[in-house]
């Protein structure tokens, strides 16, 4: 049995997120959340029930028939005049009663099976003495908010994901964000993803976009090379004053990138990404931007620039990996 009397409810909103398996059905209790100041409880989840209370004492309970063989996703979510429960990401329970959740109050915050608890007040009560349940739990989550359904579902599909949960049992699925997730996604190169890479040996000499857009490398200046678990594991592309340019409209006045990424000490001004055309520096007028570049000489700077306007940010150090984005309003870059 864990207690905690900090990071509890202090809104009259709340969400929590369960991931259990118990052990046995004796009529006891896995996860407790009770007030301060009459130790009677605001939110309970049971052998096979959850329970909401208010101010008043008015109690709201749903039968939540949960695995005793396989692990669960319980939500429970109580509000002003309503409350909800889920059970691996379908509806168990839901209403719309008189329920004055309390705003803010000092609760104490159970988590495990319980038995003979003394909350500090009112220690003779029946409301201390609560019988045991044997229960495992995985991971315990909870919000100040009540969630939004997109929300909810968010949080179950990480939990899903995490705990090994999808499945015929669960009416879950996570689906793991990608960079076209964001609409707008108008360029992706991903050295992790070999399907992109055309090599010669280790040579590169092609990179293929994964946008959608088709904007694959057309050339290549100098012989770039695939390097194997260069960054936590995964490969790069190695340049060494190398490059590859391709057709990539920029017909906006907003643009914002990420980049992760080596650099060495060498090469002053040395282009990670550059936005320009054949006709026009890439610095000086606002059709054209550089995302990312090296900075000065015996710096740890990274630039962004448009329009001869920069801003520049310091990275970790030379040959460490570090992610950077940028962005370009208008004429005003910003990088981080």
């Amino acid at each position: 049995m864990l207690r905690t009397q900090t990071g509890r409810q202090t809104t009259s909103d709340v969400t929590h997120f369960i991931v259990i398996k118990p052990t046995n059905d004796n009529a006891g209790n896995c996860y407790d959340q009770r007030k301060a100041s009459d130790a009677m409880a605001l939110v309970n989840l049971g052998s096979n029930s959850s329970l909401f209370r208010g101010s008043t004492s008015a109690a709201y309970s749903t039968t939540i028939s949960y695995s005793t063989s396989n692990l669960n996703i319980i939500v429970l979510q109580a509000g002003v005049n309503k409350y909800a429960t889920y059970l691996n990401g379908s509806l168990t329970g839901s209403g719309t009663p008189t329920l004055d959740m309390p705003a803010a109050d000092s609760a104490y915050t159970t988590i495990g099976a319980l038995s003979d608890i003394n909350y500090g007040v009112n220690a003779t009560s029946s409301n201390q003495i609560l019988y045991t349940q044997s229960s495992e739990i995985c991971e315990v989550l909870m919000y100040n908010s009540y969630v939004t359904t997109n929300e909810r579902q968010q949080i179950e599909g990480y939990l899903s994901w995490k705990w090994g949960l999808q499945g015929p049992s669960t009416t879950i699925t996570y689906t793991p964000f990608t960079p076209t997730t964001i609409s707008g996604c108008a360029l992706w190169f991903d050295a992790a993803d070999s399907s992109t890479l055309t090599l010669s040996g280790s040579n590169v000499t092609q990179w293929n976009d994964k946008s959608g857009n088709g904007r694959n490398t057309s050339s290549a200046l100098g012989t770039s090379s695939l390097v194997s678990n260069a960054i936590n594991n995964y490969p790069a592309v190695y340049f060494n004053t190398t490059a590859f340019t391709g057709s990539f409209p920029y017909t906006g006045t907003q643009l914002h990138c990420f980049v992760v990424c080596t650099m060495a000490n060498n090469g002053i001004n040395a282009r990670v990404l550059s936005v320009g055309n054949a006709s026009q520096t890439d610095f000086g007028n606002a059709t054209t931007a550089i995302p990312f570049c090296r900075g000065g000489s015996g710096t740890t700077q990274i630039i962004t620039v448009r329009n001869n306007t920069n801003a520049i940010v310091s990275f970790a150090g030379y040959n460490t990996p570090f992610l950077s984005t940028s962005a370009q309003y208008a004429n005003t870059p910003e990088i981080s």
